[in-house]
C-alpha cells in the first residue's frame, strides 16, 4: 500500500510539472504575440547588394598617398548610397581599412568597412567592400554590401545619424527661414519607407535643429558679452560711415547700467531737416514697444524700443524713424537726454523747429517732450496755452514752440472705459462718449466751455427741467450735425489704458483750465431745481471723472492747439484739423516686428541694431526718392500727383484713401442718438444672494454636462479660466473636488486678495507635468507666453492618487520651493524633488525659448509649519489655509 501511494504521489508531481511547463509555454507564446505588435514593418531589401558612387565623389574621399583611411565625409557618402537600397537602418560606422600598395594580403579587398544599426533591438550588421582599387577612367565605383542579422525596429524608437561636416553646414544655411519650416519641408521629402522604419536622418528632430540654429547665431556674434558686442558694433558702423558724414555711424551713445542706446544717422537727420525746410509744419510721432530685445544680464528691467517717426503718406510712402532709443530705464531724465541729443545734432543742420509731437498718455513721454523741445514743464505749457487761447498774447514769438498732442484714439478709449465704470447704463455711457467727442473736436476755448456747460447741465441734474431739456436738444443737434471724420488712420488704432499717476492731481490742480471748467460747474449747481421727473441721464460721476483726470489738461488732447496758432491773434480761413492719432508710429512698429525682424522676439541688442541699420539704409534712400528730396528746388507738380492718385484708384487703393472713407465711432454723427432704458428697481443684497443660491441649486440638479457655467479672469486680464458644469457639480456636499473647481477657487482667492499681479497661478495639469512627466511632455507645456520676471512667486496644486491634493509654492526672493502635504508625509523630500524639476524646467525654457527668467535661481526645498489632516477628506481646506500662510 505504501508503494502504491508513493507511485501515485510521483504521478501527481509529474502532472504538475507538465502543467507548469505548458503554462510557461503559453505565457511565452502570449509574450511573443505581444512583442510582434511592437515591431515596425520594415523593408530592408536584399541581404547582399551593390551600391555605386560617382568617381567625382570618390576623389573627395579617397585616401592620401601612404594612408589607410578614407577622408571625411566618407561615412555620409556611403550612407547616402546605402539608403537608396536599404532605407530602414541608421548606421554607425565602426571600422574602415584601405589596403596599401605593399600589403602582403593579395586576396584581401581594397577597402572594407563595418557598420551597425543603432536601433537598440536591431541585430543587423553591414560589411562594405571594394574588391579592387578604383581607376580614374571608371564612371562609378561599385561597393558590395552584405547584411548579417535581422532588421528589427521597435515602434516607439526614432533614430537618426548625427549631422556633421558639410551636411550640418547645409542645414545651418537653410535654417535662416525658420526651424519649423525646414523641419516640415524635410519631413515632406522623406521617403515613406524611412519613416515607417523609424529613420529620421533626413529631417532630424526639432531639438537638434534648434541646437544647430543656436550654433549659427553664436557663430555670427562679434562677442559673447552683450556690452562688448555693442561696443564693437558701434566702432564698425562708425568706420563704415566714412568721413563725409557729420554724424558718424548709427549708435551715437551707449551706456551700460542702466542700459541705453541712442540710434540715429546723419541721413535720417538730413531727411528731417529737408522736410522742415520744404514742407512745414512737420509732426513727429513718439511711442514705445517691447518684446523685441532680451534683457541685459544682471539687469532686471525689460528693454523698450522708442522711436520718433515721420508720418507716412499712403502707398509706397511708409512712416520713417528719424531717431530711435532702446533702454531699460524709462524715466523722464533718460528720455529727455535722448531727445535733447537728437535736437542738438539736428540744430547743426537746420534752425527750424518741429511744429508738433504726437504721443500717448504717458507722463514720462509728456514730460520729456516738453523739456526737450520747449524747455518747460507741463504746468508752464498749460499756462502758455491758456494765454494763447485767451488771446492775451499777440507777438509772433509766443507761437514759436512745439505743440504736444495726445493720441485721440487712446484718449477716447480711456474715457470710454472710465465712463463704463461710472454708469451701468450702456446708452448713457455711449451718449456721454459722443459728447466727449464734441469736446475733443473743439478748436476754441469758448466752444469747449459751451459743450461742457451742456454736458454738466444734463449729467449733473437729478430732475428734468426746461434747462436740462434745452441742453439735451443742443447736444443732440451738435452730435447729429458733426462732420464725418477724415482722420488719417493707416492702421487700426492701438489701444492701451491711460497711465495711472498721482501727478495728474497736482497738474490739474494748478492748471488754469481747471478753474475755468469749475466755474461752469458752479453756475450749473446754482441753477439746479429739485422738482420734476427723474432725469434718465443723471450721472454726476461722469463729470467728476472728467474734472479729476482730463479737463485740467484740456489743451493736450483737444484740437485747440492743432493747426495754425496765429488764428488766435488774427483772422484765418485755413481749415483746422480737430484731431490727430498716433497710428503712424504704430504702423512703424508693425513694420519692424513683421518685416524687419520677421516676427522674431527677444533678440540680442546687437542683432536687433544690426537688422535695423541694414533695413534703414535702404528705407532712407526710398524715402528720398519718393519725396523728391534729392533736389530741393524741384517740387512735384499737382498734375503729376493727380495722375498718381488716379492710377492707384484704378489698380489698388492706397491705405490713405481707404482710411479716409473709414468713419470712426464717436467722431461721426450716429444714425440714432442712444437713449437709456427705463431703470429697474435694484434688488437688495439678500434678494441677490437668494437668487444666486437658487441658480446654484438648479445647476446641481441638472445632469452633468460639459457646458461652461463660469469664466474667471486673472487680475492682469491676460488669462481666463473656465468652469464646466460637470466640475461645478463636485461642489455639492459629500463629493470629491476636481482640479478645475479648485483652480477657479484659487484664482478667485488671489484676485480678492489683490495679489494677481504678484503671484502667478499655475494650472494643476502643467504643474503635474513638470513634476512627474518626461522631458518631451514638459517641453510641450513650456509656457512660452509667460514672463516670470513679472511675478514674485508661483502657486499651484498637485494631485496624488486622484483624490488627494497638495499645495505647491515657489518663492523667487528666497529661492525656495514648498510642497505642502496636508497629511504631512515627507514634505522635505517632495519639496527637494519639486525644486530639481523646476530647475530643469527653467533651463529648458532658456534652451527652447531663449528666455532667462528665473533660470539663475538655485531652487532649494523649504518647509512651512501647518496643521495636519486627521481625516480622509479635508486636504483641500488645509491647502487653502496654507495659501494664507
Amino acid at each position: 500500500m505504501i508503494g502504491t501511494e508513493k507511485r501515485r504521489d510521483n504521478d501527481c508531481d509529474r502532472k504538475d510539472e507538465a502543467g507548469d511547463r505548458n503554462k510557461t509555454a503559453d505565457e511565452d507564446e502570449d509574450d511573443d504575440e505581444t512583442d510582434k505588435g511592437k515591431w515596425r514593418k520594415t523593408r530592408p531589401g536584399p541581404k547582399s547588394f551593390v551600391v555605386a558612387i560617382k568617381t567625382k565623389t570618390w576623389k573627395k574621399i579617397k585616401p592620401h598617398a601612404g594612408l589607410t583611411q578614407l577622408q571625411q565625409p566618407w561615412t555620409d557618402v556611403l550612407y547616402e548610397a546605402f539608403t537608396k537600397v536599404n532605407p530602414c537602418c541608421v548606421l554607425a560606422f565602426k571600422y574602415q581599412h584601405v589596403k596599401c600598395r605593399k600589403s602582403r594580403k593579395k586576396r584581401a579587398p581594397y577597402f572594407k568597412a563595418l557598420a551597425i544599426c543603432i536601433f537598440e533591438d536591431c541585430s543587423a550588421k553591414y560589411k562594405f567592400t571594394i574588391q579592387t582599387k578604383p581607376k580614374p577612367c571608371q564612371k562609378h565605383i561599385d561597393i558590395h554590401v552584405l547584411r548579417i542579422g535581422e532588421v528589427t525596429h521597435k515602434e516607439k524608437d526614432l533614430k537618426f545619424r548625427n549631422a556633421k561636416f558639410t551636411k550640418r553646414g547645409k542645414i545651418a544655411a537653410e535654417l535662416e527661414k525658420g526651424v519649423s519650416q525646414h523641419y516640415y519641408k524635410s519631413l515632406r521629402n522623406t521617403p515613406p519607407d524611412e519613416i515607417l522604419a523609424g529613420n529620421i536622418s533626413r529631417c532630424l528632430s526639432m531639438d537638434v535643429l534648434r541646437v544647430i540654429c543656436s550654433e549659427v547665431r553664436k557663430s555670427t556674434r562679434l562677442h559673447d558679452d552683450v556690452i562688448m558686442e555693442m561696443m564693437l558694433c558701434q566702432k564698425i558702423m562708425k568706420e563704415c560711415s566714412g568721413t563725409a558724414s557729420q554724424v558718424a555711424g548709427y549708435i551715437q551713445h551707449l551706456q551700460v547700467d542702466p542700459f541705453g542706446v541712442h540710434l540715429y544717422t546723419d541721413c535720417g537727420l538730413r531727411i528731417l531737416a529737408d522736410h522742415l525746410k520744404n514742407s512745414p509744419p512737420v509732426t513727429l510721432h513718439l511711442d514705445a514697444t517691447g518684446s523685441v530685445m532680451s534683457r541685459i544680464p544682471n539687469q532686471t528691467k525689460r528693454i523698450l524700443y522708442y522711436a520718433l517717426v515721420l508720418p507716412g503718406k499712403g502707398k509706397d510712402k511708409p512712416p520713417l524713424p528719424v531717431s530711435e532709443f532702446i533702454s531699460n530705464e524709462h524715466s523722464i531724465p533718460t528720455l529727455t537726454f535722448w531727445q535733447m541729443e537728437t535736437l542738438r545734432q539736428l540744430g547743426q543742420i537746420t534752425t527750424r523747429k518741429v511744429h508738433q509731437v504726437e504721443t500717448d498718455f504717458s507722463w514720462a513721454l509728456i514730460g520729456s517732450v516738453l523739456l526737450a523741445f520747449n524747455k518747460e514743464s507741463v504746468s508752464s505749457y498749460l499756462n502758455r496755452a491758456h494765454l494763447i487761447v485767451s488771446q492775451k498774447v499777440k507777438s509772433a514769438d509766443a507761437f514759436n514752440f512745439t505743440v504736444l498732442h495726445l493720441c485721440s484714439s487712446h484718449i477716447i478709449k480711456a474715457v470710454t472705459q472710465g465712463f463704463a465704470k461710472k454708469t451701468g447704463e450702456y446708452a448713457v455711457k455711449e451718449y456721454a462718449t459722443y459728447c466727449f467727442g464734441l469736446l475733443l473736436n473743439s478748436t476754441t476755448l469758448q466752444e469747449a466751455l459751451n459743450h461742457f456747460q451742456d454736458m454738466a447741465m444734463l449729467f449733473m441734474s437729478a430732475n428734468k427741467s426746461n434747462a436740462v431739456m434745452a441742453a439735451k436738444n443742443t447736444l443732440d443737434q451738435k452730435i447729429l450735425k458733426s462732420k464725418p471724420t477724415t482722420m488719417d488712420e493707416t492702421l487700426p488704432p492701438y489701444v492701451e489704458d491711460m497711465e495711472r499717476s498721482s501727478n495728474i492731481k497736482t497738474i490739474c490742480g494748478k492748471s488754469p483750465f481747471t478753474h475755468l471748467f469749475n466755474g461752469v460747474l458752479e453756475k450749473i449747481r446754482c441753477t439746479q431745481t429739485e422738482s420734476g421727473t427723474n432725469n434718465e441721464f443723471y450721472c454726476p460721476g461722469i463729470i467728476n471723472f472728467l474734472m479729476s483726470n482730463y479737463m485740467g489738461i484740456f489743451p493736450l488732447w483737444s484740437g485747440m492747439l492743432l493747426g495754425d496758432l496765429s488764428r488766435f491773434s488774427k483772422e484765418s480761413n485755413k481749415e483746422i484739423k480737430t484731431k490727430e492719432t498716433n497710428c503712424h508710429v504704430e504702423q512703424w512698429f508693425s513694420i519692424v516686428k513683421n518685416h524687419i525682424l520677421h516676427r522674431k522676439r527677444f533678440l540680442r541688442p546687437a542683432d536687433f541694431i544690426t537688422k535695423m541699420f541694414n533695413s534703414l539704409q535702404g528705407r532712407y534712400t526710398q524715402h528720398q526718392m519718393m519725396h523728391n528730396l534729392g533736389s530741393l528746388s524741384q517740387v512735384a507738380s499737382p498734375k503729376h500727383q493727380t495722375i498718381d492718385q488716379q492710377e492707384e484708384q484704378w489698380a489698388k487703393r492706397s491705405l490713405s484713401e481707404r482710411s479716409a472713407k473709414h468713419h470712426s465711432k464717436y467722431f461721426d454723427p450716429p444714425e440714432v442718438v442712444p437713449q437709456p432704458k427705463r431703470r429697474k428697481t435694484k434688488q437688495t443684497s439678500e434678494g441677490q444672494s437668494e437668487v444666486t443660491s437658487a441658480q446654484v441649486k438648479a445647476l446641481w440638479s441638472k445632469k452633468a454636462c460639459e457646458i461652461v457655467v463660469a469664466i474667471i479672469q486673472s487680475k492682469d486680464k491676460k488669462r481666463s479660466y473656465i468652469l464646466h458644469h460637470s466640475e461645478m457639480k463636485t461642489l455639492q456636499p459629500h463629493r470629491w473636488l476636481m482640479g478645475e473647481t479648485i483652480q477657479c477657487y484659487l484664482h478667485v482667492l488671489v484676485n480678492n486678495s489683490d495679489q494677481g499681479h504678484r503671484i502667478y497661478v499655475l494650472d494643476h495639469y502643467t504643474a503635474n507635468v513638470i513634476i512627474n512627466d518626461e522631458r518631451e511632455k514638459v517641453r510641450r507645456n513650456i509656457l512660452s507666453k509667460v514672463d516670470f520676471y513679472d511675478y514674485e512667486g508661483i502657486i499651484s496644486f498637485l494631485n496624488v492618487d486622484e483624490n488627494h491634493w497638495m499645495f505647491l509654492y515657489l518663492h523667487a526672493a528666497s529661492s525656495q520651493v514648498f510642497v505642502i502635504d496636508p497629511k504631512g508625509h515627507d514634505e522635505q523630500a517632495k519639496s527637494m524633488h519639486a525644486a530639481s524639476k523646476f530647475r530643469e524646467f527653467f533651463k529648458m525654457r532658456r534652451i527652447c525659448l531663449n528666455k532667462n527668467d528665473w533660470v539663475d535661481i538655485k531652487w532649494n526645498e523649504g518647509l512651512i509649519s501647518h496643521s495636519k489632516q486627521r481625516d480622509g477628506y479635508s486636504c483641500k481646506s488645509l491647502s487653502s489655509n496654507a495659501i494664507a500662510l
